[in-house]
């Protein structure tokens, strides 16, 4: 009989959550009962429409809105705050709700994509705790955790109060299950296994060596693109910019500006899932190629220049895997860390803060025009090449098919 490996995802609302659980999954075909507790179920099938999984919802908190003079969060933890982890009769709730569906199912190891809470009622439960993520995913264990602006000591002030204030909720919500208090946080996140999707000079976190005396060995990322619409280049001789963006937010705003500048001049692809009809119709009448729906990345990357997205790891790991310069967009602190890496590594630039339009476009032509980069990039992709190493995926799944 094989193991039941029940699949958690808990937090996030993008398609590389499902992405990552999905290509797994796949790997694990034959060897394994894969139950997948999803956030958002419609995109697990979407991506998998026809694997064996069986799905179910999970539970998860709501997400709240700072309230006036309240910092963000400084770390992982710290963020924790507005996901749920403020209140320990919800925390609490939500605790005993994921042990139902373990007490249900009964699998050989739950792999948390995104699901801090899962990890936490898997805790002192006999069953083996798995983390899969591409890096932000797979914080370092630590008490505290690391500041995401290492170095600076208000960042690492507020982040060990952060820390400090979830342990105390932590400790709460444990107190209503009739369970002893946890001398430290860190013992929510210490896996028995992390599947760490990604390679060094793509972590949000490197270098893990100056947090953790025994850092998760890296993977490879995964990433897939074999999916979505048709498209190709219009072959005009023109800079081939990529560019994935999601309408609603300012970042995406003023990259659509500066497609809609670009346009003449460039030969441009745009995927916008959701983008507004008049945003779609402006910039097709600029020569910018829209699609409202991700597209075949297959066909486009081995001779894409340039790289406009967010900084969301799938994308941004796929584009550095074909030597593609990138410019990053960051809309939340996921995608600003991914964004902050490359540009440490000289891989590409991004911008923060608020900006416009013309700044996006002086980044873009930045990186056009810079050739000592695009060497850099391309030497990063060969370097990354392993001919003879296992897909990632598959990879992950031997791993965790050993520790059972």
């Amino acid at each position: 009989m094989v193991p039941r490996i029940l699949f958690a995802w808990e937090l996030g609302a993008n398609f590389g959550h499902a992405t990552k659980i999905t290509q797994v999954a796949a790997a694990l075909r034959g060897r394994a009962d894969v139950w997948v507790a999803a956030r958002d179920p419609q995109a697990i099938r979407a991506m998998a429409p026809g694997a064996d999984i069986h799905l179910l919802p999970a539970p998860y908190g709501p997400t709240r809105r700072l309230t006036k003079g309240e910092a963000g969060g400084a770390n992982y933890s710290g963020l924790l705050l507005t996901e749920g982890w403020d209140a320990p009769e919800g925390l609490a709730a939500r605790v005993e709700a994921w042990r139902g569906l373990v007490d249900l199912l009964r699998p050989a190891a739950i792999v948390a994509q995104a699901a801090p809470t899962a990890m936490l009622a898997g805790l002192g439960q006999g069953i083996p705790r798995v983390v899969l993520g591409s890096g932000y995913d797979n914080p370092p264990v630590a008490d505290p955790m690391p500041a995401f602006d290492r170095g600076t000591p208000e960042a690492e002030r507020l982040a060990a109060a952060q820390h400090a204030q979830v342990l105390e909720v932590v400790n709460a919500a444990r107190a209503r299950l009739g369970e002893p208090a946890l001398p430290r946080l860190s013992e929510v996140f210490r896996p028995d296994l992390s599947l760490l999707m990604t390679w060094e000079l793509a972590d949000h976190y490197a270098p893990r060596g100056e947090i953790e005396a025994e850092p998760a060995r890296y993977l490879g990322a995964l990433a897939t693109t074999g999916t979505g619409q048709a498209a190709a280049w219009r072959g005009n001789g023109r800079p081939r910019i990529f560019a994935y963006l999601r309408p609603g937010s300012p970042s995406a705003g003023a990259g659509f500006g500066a497609l809609d500048h670009l346009g003449p001049e460039s030969d441009i692809i745009l995927s916008a899932p959701g983008i507004p009809p008049g945003d779609a119709k402006r910039l097709r009448a600029r020569s910018v190629q829209v699609f409202d729906a991700p597209v075949r990345l297959d066909p486009l990357l081995e001779s894409c220049d340039l790289g406009v997205s967010h900084g969301s790891n799938g994308l941004s790991s796929l584009m550095l895997s074909h030597g593609i310069p990138q410019v990053g967009l960051p809309g939340h602190v996921e995608q600003m860390l991914f964004t902050r890496t490359l540009a440490r590594s000289r891989l590409g630039l991004g911008l923060g803060g608020r900006y416009g339009a013309e700044e996006v476009v002086a980044l873009i032509r930045r990186c056009l025009g810079d050739e000592a980069m695009r060497q850099r990039v391309a030497e990063a992709a060969q370097g990354l090449r392993d001919p003879g190493a296992l897909d990632p995926a598959e990879t992950a799944a031997e791993s965790l098919l050993a520790l059972l």
